[in-house]
């Protein structure tokens, strides 16, 4: 499945993100590349020894990652999961 073979990828995009705040607060169409490919089917990762990150709630406070994350946290997409 496509979303198992980025998870380590997206694990490490999620640390690496954190890094550049410019990047989560002010580019939307950066971020909503990144969430679509990497986060469109999982946006509970897993960071390291058992840590997980669910960026619904980590994301809150960036906009355009907020923005990007919600776009693919609708109702009908999660249903379709």
């Amino acid at each position: 499945q496509r979303s198992i073979r980025l998870s380590r990828q997206a694990s490490m995009l999620y640390v690496v993100l954190f890094f550049d705040p410019v990047v989560l607060r002010e580019e939307d169409a950066r971020l909503r590349e990144i969430v679509d490919k990497y986060f469109y089917d999982n946006w509970v990762v897993h960071v390291y020894a058992g840590m997980t990150a669910d960026l619904s709630i980590e994301w809150k406070r960036f906009r355009a990652a907020k923005a990007a994350l919600d776009n693919v946290l609708q109702v009908d997409n999660v249903k379709k999961m």
